[in-house]
């Protein structure tokens, strides 16, 4: 699987690490419930819809924003997060 990164082109998945949702609720939600029905309440039926995340790519050290489609899950963007938050305290979109 290839990564459409804005600014250096096209990186293998295995550069990048999870770093989790935009939205954290999800997280706190997590300590809630057990894992395996934790998995089942995200993943039970790939819930359609894009979705904001953190990765990290290793190579530059540098954090970035993606937004993906959960069913399919492809990139709509995957841009460097200091873009990405500074466009959006600006009052720009994606």
């Amino acid at each position: 699987m290839l990564f459409p990164c804005t600014d250096i082109g096209e990186r293998p998945k295995s550069e990048f690490r999870w770093g989790g949702y935009l939205d954290d609720s999800a997280a706190s939600q997590e300590d809630a419930v057990c894992a395996p029905e934790w998995r089942r309440h995200l993943w039970g039926g790939k819930p359609g819809g894009v979705q904001g995340e953190w990765w990290f790519h290793h190579p530059s050290e540098q954090w970035y924003i993606g937004f993906r489609d959960a069913a399919s899950e492809r990139f709509v963007t995957l841009e460097p997060a200091q873009a990405c938050l500074a466009r959006q305290r600006e009052g720009g979109t994606r």
